[in-house]
């Protein structure tokens, strides 16, 4: 089996060098890594990877001239193309730069005597439109392309939207549906995601994965702090305000939140700040280096709403992350969330800041806290290591039973 992957993906010390200018895709790189390790351990072959990486546009990120380079990994050369990283523009070179890198891939590349798959991870225009490019110019028929769909474009920007946003996003996700058509297989991040793409029996069902090379052998217990903590996008739409307002109705003062991120809901937390201290905005970090406290704190949390429309068709790889760490996680009861997972975690009781203050209360003073984070570990290294899923999907593409 001969595997392309084509997405955002750097290795993980040339992501923190773009995360120091900007680039907050943690979540989108770790989950590529997962994979394409997965991928790797399952057919004993190295992937080639042809990137178009998912930084935000200058000044947000900091460089406006994004170069071309190769990288070798594996004994394999992948590319990274290049594109002036200015709104727009980037994408009509983006898409005319992966042709380019896909001529010589398909010319160089592929293997007649194997399956070729391709996955495109991500729903994104200048990705989507090499489908109907592999298509059109592939010489071999054993191929078969992928789609690997974490969110829907419509809840991929959470942030605010001035109206010139708001129209070019709508031409973006029609020019998305166009080139649906040219993919063969989906992989889906929620069930829900579905019915919203029309999708019949051609997709599989993969909420995230987790990567067993991080795991330690030796197991050992962690002393914890007194600390609450949450991790990824500051947006008020993800319930980190109302997160923060209900920590400030604890009855137990003996804990803080630790608040990690960016985004729009930074101000609200530094105003909550200077009124309650142990609400503590800790800024951002590496990827390595919230894993690192994750473990160290005593409960870690996702307060997301599940009356807000993307949670249908969103389950967080942030609360996969949280079990791997082996601290008891706290989280609202997602409607993408598969019911198997609730025996591993704590549920909030309702969205509003009351009940999640409550709720709060109730899992502090558990005296199995430990325990439930422990067995949430042994749970998604068992059942939903990167080797497991990876080979759920080959096997779905390959027609097998799984």
């Amino acid at each position: 089996m001969n595997i392309i992957w084509i997405g955002g993906v750097a290795e993980q010390e040339d992501f923190n060098k773009m995360q120091e200018k900007g680039n907050n895709q943690i979540a989108a790189n770790v989950t590529q890594l997962n994979y394409i390790e997965g991928l790797e351990e399952n057919t004993k072959s190295t992937v080639k990877i042809l990137s178009s990486h998912f930084q935000p546009s200058f000044p947000k990120y900091k460089d406006i001239i994004i170069k071309s380079r190769t990288w070798e990994r594996k004994g394999k050369e992948n590319i990274d193309i290049g594109f002036i990283n200015l709104p727009i523009v980037k994408h009509i070179i983006k898409k005319i730069n992966l042709k380019k890198q896909m001529k010589k891939i398909l010319n160089n590349d592929i293997s007649k005597t194997d399956t070729n798959i391709f996955f495109i991870y991500a729903m994104t225009f200048p990705l989507m439109s090499l489908a109907k490019f592999i298509k059109n110019n592939i010489k071999t028929n054993k191929y078969k392309i992928c789609l690997i769909v974490p969110d829907l474009p419509e809840f991929m920007n959470m942030g605010k939207k001035s109206n010139i946003r708001k129209v070019l996003e709508n031409v973006n996700e029609k020019l998305i549906k166009r080139y649906m058509k040219y993919i063969d297989t989906y992989v889906l991040f929620a069930e829900n995601m579905a019915n919203y793409l029309d999708l019949e029996n051609n997709y599989i069902s993969i909420e995230g994965m987790v990567n067993l090379k991080e795991i330690k052998v030796k197991n050992e217990r962690i002393k914890k702090e007194k600390v609450i903590m949450y991790a990824g996008g500051l947006y008020n739409k993800y319930g980190v305000t109302n997160l923060a307002k209900a920590f400030d109705k604890l009855d137990n003062n003996e804990y803080e939140l630790w608040l990690y991120g960016e985004g729009d809901a930074i101000n609200d937390i530094k105003e909550m700040q200077k009124k309650n201290p142990r609400i503590i905005y800790k800024g951002t970090a590496t990827n390595n280096q919230i894993k690192e406290i994750e473990k160290k704190v005593s409960l870690l949390v996702n307060p997301r709403p599940i009356n807000e429309e993307y949670t249908k068709y969103s389950f967080p790889s942030k609360n996969l992350e949280y079990m791997l760490s082996g601290t008891a996680v706290l989280t609202t009861k997602l409607p993408a969330m598969p019911i198997e997972y609730n025996e591993y975690v704590y549920l909030f009781n309702g969205s509003d800041v009351n009940s999640m203050s409550e709720t709060l209360n109730k899992v502090l003073s558990d005296e199995n806290l430990f325990e439930k984070g422990e067995n949430a570990k042994k749970f998604v290294i068992e059942q939903k290591n990167n080797i497991i899923q990876t080979e759920k999907i080959l096997k779905f593409i390959e027609g097998k039973e799984i």
